[in-house]
């Protein structure tokens, strides 16, 4: 699909040619190209739950590595073109997966003999080089901070965008509400969660206005939320841990669960509760003749 050019004027003349897609792409539907790019995170994390409950660590680890890699080339390229809509996902889960592998424990590295990774040591801060390497790759590759403003201003322009950045993060945190639990139900469960966020994203994607977007990612977002609260509670109900002088009564964590759905889903779309109060208030105020 082609993209327009424009320029935007500023005190120190035309900003560059990189599209402003958070123009182009407010009132139209994304193209099956797109979208398909834009659910490939979701069909990423997928695979990778399948690798894990086969028991495939080793490969488990050189795909998530290599996917990891393709996300962050993907997404830079994205940042580069302005944040077109679909990418947002993947700034969202590269995001939380960053944050989430600080805490890992490096592999041991030698070259030349010499110690470059000590094992047993966690990444920290280390975690973040790639990715603060691909933001530096694209500023200094358009040479300005127009990526870095448009994947903000793309954002104010449309608060489902940031929505839909946040949701690129709920494969995730359903695959940690699993932590620690095996058996066929398991991912099978994932599969399921996997499988109907990623219809709710291809569903944002190829709507045309604000309220299909909200409707379809709620569509997608709301029917996972009694899988990851259920499943678990049934799973770990009458079970007995060493650390634990009884059985685990799974029931009890359903109404945290709740809980705990209704304020990630409050969180995501706050930006549309602050959009409306913003509405509310600039209504309300009496306008001026003349």
């Amino acid at each position: 699909m082609s993209q327009i050019p424009i320029s935007i004027e500023t005190s120190n003349g035309p900003s560059g040619n990189l599209p402003d897609p958070g123009q182009v792409d407010s009132d139209r539907a994304s193209s099956w190209t797109e979208s398909l790019a834009g659910i490939f995170p979701f069909l990423f994390f997928g695979m990778a739950v399948i690798l894990d409950e086969a028991g495939y660590k080793l490969l488990l680890t050189v795909f998530f590595y290599f996917g990891y890699a393709l996300l962050l080339i993907i997404a830079a390229i994205a940042w580069y073109k302005g944040s077109p809509r679909w990418s947002y996902p993947y700034t969202g889960f590269l995001l939380l997966f960053t944050w989430y592998r600080e805490d890992f424990e490096m592999p041991g590295v030698q070259l030349f003999g010499l110690t470059i990774l000590q094992p047993g040591e966690f990444w920290g801060w280390r975690v973040w080089i790639p990715f603060a390497v691909a933001i530096l790759l694209v500023l200094l590759a358009a040479r300005s901070w127009r990526p870095l403003v448009e994947l903000f201003k793309n954002m104010w322009r449309d608060w489902t965008m940031l929505t839909f950045g946040l949701y690129g993060m709920i494969p995730l945190v359903s695959w940690w509400l699993f932590d620690e639990m095996h058996g066929i139900w398991i991912p099978i469960s994932l599969s399921a969660v996997n499988l109907l966020l990623m219809a709710g994203a291809l569903g944002y994607l190829r709507s045309g206005s604000t309220k299909q977007r909200v409707v379809t990612l709620l569509a997608g977002l709301l029917p996972t939320w009694p899988i990851v609260i259920l499943v678990p509670a049934f799973y770990w109900h009458g079970r007995r841990v060493p650390y634990l002088s009884g059985p685990i009564n799974g029931y009890s964590q359903i109404l945290p669960g709740i809980i705990f759905a209704a304020i990630i889903t409050l969180i995501m779309f706050s930006p549309g509760l602050f959009k409306l109060v913003i509405i509310k208030i600039k209504a309300s105020q009496p306008h001026k003749d003349g």
